[in-house]
C-alpha cells in the first residue's frame, strides 16, 4: 500500500491555491506505518504537518514543510531538466546548438548543487 495526502502547493498570498496529491512509496501493507509521536509534534496542526512530511519526504519533522516541499519539487524538476538536456546535448550535431545546450546543462547542474548543498 501507499499513503497519499492532498496538499496545497506553496504559493503566493492572495492567489488561488493549487492542490496536488502526493503519495509515499509502495510498501507491503504490514510494514506501512506513520509516526504520530514524532519530535516537535505538540498540536493537531503539527501532527498533520508531520504526517504530510512523512508521506512526501520520508522525514517526520513538521518544521518548515512548505519550504522543504518547494525545494524537493524544484530539485526533481532540475533533475528532469538535466536528464533531458544531457540527451539533447548528445544528439545535437550543430556546434553552436551543442554549446548552447551545454551552457543550459551546466547552469541547471549548478542550480541543483546550490539547492542541495
Amino acid at each position: 500500500c501507499a499513503f497519499a495526502v492532498r496538499r496545497a502547493l506553496p504559493g503566493r498570498a492572495g492567489h488561488t491555491p493549487t492542490f496536488r496529491v502526493f503519495s509515499s512509496d509502495w510498501v507491503p501493507a504490514g510494514e506501512a506505518t506513520l509516526d504520530a509521536a514524532a519530535e516537535g509534534v505538540d498540536s493537531v496542526d503539527a501532527l498533520w504537518e508531520s504526517l504530510c512530511s512523512q508521506v512526501l519526504l520520508g522525514d517526520p519533522s513538521p518544521v518548515d514543510l512548505d519550504e522543504r516541499v518547494r525545494r524537493h519539487m524544484l530539485a526533481a524538476q532540475l533533475r528532469a531538466d538535466i536528464d533531458k538536456l544531457t540527451r539533447d546535448h548528445q544528439r545535437a550535431k550543430n556546434p553552436a546548438q551543442r554549446n548552447e545546450i551545454y551552457a543550459k546543462l551546466h547552469k541547471a547542474k549548478r542550480q541543483l548543487d546550490e539547492l542541495l548543498g
